[in-house]
């Protein structure tokens, strides 16, 4: 419990932080993104990073005992899929792949989706403390 109280902290604000600057800087992260698919050391260097944090979460942390933790538990494992994608995936599928989610409809949704994560996990961590 106290490794998902932890967590709950650093997610529920790197969630709440991240949504809110997504929000409000969508052109911003449609242009990195666009380039994302271009830029292959990049691209390499933050797949290695994700899927060693989402292995470091899915081994250290698979737990769905509550719902922030299985949050949690879900957030390394997409780390880790997303890394495997990045390393795996043809250049041209990916950019296709990216193509299709590098929207503002998408960055408004993922934005708030974020938030509302976050707000969550802080709510829970921050109860424990009262």
């Amino acid at each position: 419990m106290e490794l998902t109280l932890f967590l709950s902290k650093v997610f529920g604000l790197y969630l709440l932080i991240a949504g809110a600057v997504i929000m409000v800087r969508q052109k911003y992260f449609a242009s990195i993104i666009g380039r994302f698919v271009e830029d292959r050391m990049t691209r390499m260097i933050l797949a290695v990073i994700e899927l060693v944090a989402g292995l470091s979460l899915a081994v250290g942390h698979t737990d769905f005992t509550s719902i922030p933790a299985m949050i949690i538990t879900i957030f390394g494992y997409m780390l880790i899929l997303e890394g495997i994608i990045y390393l795996a995936m043809p250049d041209k599928k990916l950019a296709k792949f990216m193509k299709t989610f590098n929207k503002p409809m998408w960055y408004s949704w993922g934005g708030l989706l974020s938030i509302i994560m976050g707000a969550y996990l802080m709510n829970f961590a921050l109860r424990f403390f009262s």
